[in-house]
C-alpha cells in the first residue's frame, strides 16, 4: 500500500494490486464565504489526479467536500461517505450533481471495495466527521482528518487495528480568536495555548491509536479575505514534528505535496524539492508575496462585487429563520440551550443597521425577534454578531452556507462570558440553518447550487 499526498486531507491510497481510493479531493477555491484558500499552493497533475479508482469524502465541510473539484471526475466513480442522519443531505447533493455510485457507511463497518482492500468508517456522533482505516495485505492506514473521537473510541481502534501509518490533524484554524473582537494581545495568547492544547490532544490521539508512525495532514490553509488574520494561522507541520520528537517514541514524517510512503517497503520517498518553511516568518513572506499578486487582486474583486450584489431581506431572514426554529421542538441541541442565554445580530444593510435577538422563550421554545434598540440588543447578551446584511442573505439563497459564513465574516463580541453548552448549542442550530434550506420551497433548485459556484480557481 502506497500513501501519496497532494494537499490538506487530500491523499491517494494505493492498494498492492493498484487500485486507487481518493481522499477529501480539493483543489479549487476560496472556500468558507471566500475567506479561506489553499497554502502551501500546490502543483498537481490533474490528469493523474482525476484518474481514481473511488473517493472518500470524510465530512460536508468544504475544505473536504468540494463539488468544484468533483466535477472533474467520472459520475459513475464509487464515493464512499459515512451515513448521516436525514438532515444532512451529503449523498442527495452528490446525486443530484450527477453521481451515480454513492455508498453509505455505518459507524465502524468495515467494507471490502477492492479485493483484499478494505475500508472503515469510524464517525464522530457529536459532529459530521468521520475518520477512515484502510487495510491492504496486513498493512494499515488511518487518516483522520478533523475527526475527534473520544478516548474509548480510539481504544476500540488500537484494539482492532494495528495502525503502521497515521495521517494526524494537529492544527486548525477556525474563527476563534481571529473573529471575535479582542485586543490583538489577547488574541496571540490565545493562539499560542491552541498551539499547545492542539498538539497535546494530537499526540494523546497518537499513543492511544498506538500509531507506529505518523505525518501531519489537514492544515494546508490561510486566510484569504483577511491577510491581517495570516498572523494567527495555524502551526507549522515542523513546528510539530519537534514537539512529537521531543513527546513521542512514534516517528513523526513531513511529507509534502506528490511525497509517498511506501508502507510494504516502510520508505518515504520525497517527490517535491522544495523545502518546507522553517519559521512563521518564512511562510508569512511566501503568502503576502501571492496574496497581493495582480491575479489574487482581481480574483478578491470580482467576489466582493457579486457579494454586494446581493439584497438584505429583513422580513425574510426573520420569517425562514423562525420557520426552521419551529421544526427543532425536542432536538438535543435546543434542550442544552439555556433560558438565559441570548445572541444578538448586528447587521448592516445599505449603510445602516438591523437589530435581531434569538432568545429562548421557555425551555423547548426558541424566538428570532426585531429590536429596534440597539442597547437592548447588548443589554444581557452572551454574544453579539456583527455581519454584512448581503452575506446573510447570500446563506438564505444558497449562494453560501451559515457555516461558510462562521469562519471570521462575523465580528464577535462575547463580553468575556466562558464558552460553555448553550453556545455549543446554538453554533450547531445556527449552521444547520443551511441544511434546512437546501431543498426546501425556500430556495429553487438553481440556487441550490450557488453555494457551489464562487468564483473559483485552480493555482
Amino acid at each position: 500500500m502506497k500513501i501519496t499526498y497532494y494537499n490538506h486531507a487530500s491523499m491517494s491510497i494505493r492498494s498492492n494490486s493498484g487500485f486507487e481510493i481518493l481522499t477529501d479531493p480539493w483543489i479549487y477555491g476560496p472556500i468558507y464565504g471566500g475567506s479561506m484558500w489553499q497554502f502551501p499552493t500546490c502543483k498537481i497533475d490533474l490528469k493523474n489526479y482525476y484518474k481514481k479508482d473511488a473517493i472518500y469524502i470524510s465530512h460536508t465541510h468544504p475544505d473536504h467536500f468540494c463539488i468544484n473539484t468533483l466535477k472533474g471526475f467520472s459520475k459513475k466513480i464509487p464515493i464512499y461517505i459515512r451515513k448521516y442522519d436525514s438532515n444532512v443531505p451529503m449523498k442527495k447533493i452528490l446525486i443530484r450533481n450527477g453521481f451515480k455510485n454513492v455508498f453509505e457507511i455505518d459507524h465502524k463497518q468495515k467494507v471490502e471495495i477492492s479485493k483484499n482492500f478494505f475500508i472503515t468508517l469510524v464517525h464522530d456522533k457529536n459532529t459530521v466527521d468521520s475518520l477512515i482505516i484502510c487495510e491492504n495485505d496486513k498493512k494499515t492506514f488511518l487518516m483522520q482528518n478533523d475527526c475527534f473521537l473520544s478516548e474509548a473510541e480510539y481504544k476500540w481502534i488500537s484494539k482492532n487495528f494495528k495502525i503502521d501509518l497515521a495521517g494526524v490533524f494537529f492544527m486548525g484554524i477556525g474563527p476563534m480568536p481571529g473573529a471575535f473582537n479582542l485586543p490583538w494581545s489577547e488574541k496571540e495568547k490565545i493562539v499560542t495555548q491552541k498551539k499547545k492544547d492542539n498538539f497535546l490532544r494530537a499526540a494523546k490521539t497518537v499513543k492511544l491509536i498506538k500509531a507506529k508512525k505518523i505525518f501531519s495532514c489537514s492544515n494546508d490553509m490561510i486566510w484569504y479575505k483577511r491577510p491581517d488574520l495570516a498572523f494567527l494561522n495555524g502551526a507549522l507541520p515542523k513546528d510539530f514534528k519537534k514537539f512529537m520528537d521531543k513527546k513521542s517514541k512514534t516517528k513523526t514524517l513531513l511529507l509534502q505535496s506528490k511525497d509517498f510512503y511506501d508502507l510494504k517497503k516502510n520508505k518515504l520517498f520525497n517527490k517535491n524539492s522544495l523545502d518546507m518553511y522553517n519559521t512563521k516568518q518564512d511562510q508569512l513572506k511566501e503568502y503576502f508575496k501571492i496574496f497581493y499578486n495582480k491575479k489574487m487582486m482581481e480574483h478578491k474583486n470580482s467576489l466582493d462585487k457579486w457579494e454586494n450584489s446581493f439584497k438584505f431581506q429583513s422580513s425574510k431572514f426573520s420569517r425562514l429563520f423562525n420557520s426552521y426554529l419551529k421544526t427543532l421542538k425536542n432536538s438535543e441541541n435546543l434542550l442544552n440551550i439555556s433560558a438565559k442565554f441570548k445572541v444578538g445580530f448586528r447587521v448592516t444593510n445599505n449603510n445602516e443597521e438591523e437589530f435581531f435577538i434569538f432568545k429562548m422563550i421557555n425551555k423547548k421554545k426558541p424566538i428570532l425577534v426585531k429590536c429596534n434598540n440597539i442597547n437592548n440588543l447588548y443589554d444581557k447578551s452572551h454574544m453579539v454578531l456583527q455581519i454584512k446584511g448581503s452575506l446573510i442573505e447570500m446563506a438564505v439563497t444558497g449562494a453560501y452556507s451559515f457555516e461558510d459564513l462562521f469562519n471570521c465574516s462575523y465580528i464577535i463580541d462575547r463580553f468575556h462570558k466562558p464558552f460553555n453548552i448553550s453556545e455549543k448549542s446554538f453554533w450547531k442550530i445556527f449552521t444547520e440553518f443551511g441544511w434546512f434550506l437546501v431543498g426546501s420551497k425556500y430556495q429553487k433548485k438553481e440556487n441550490q447550487l450557488l453555494r457551489y459556484q464562487l468564483l473559483t480557481s485552480n493555482l
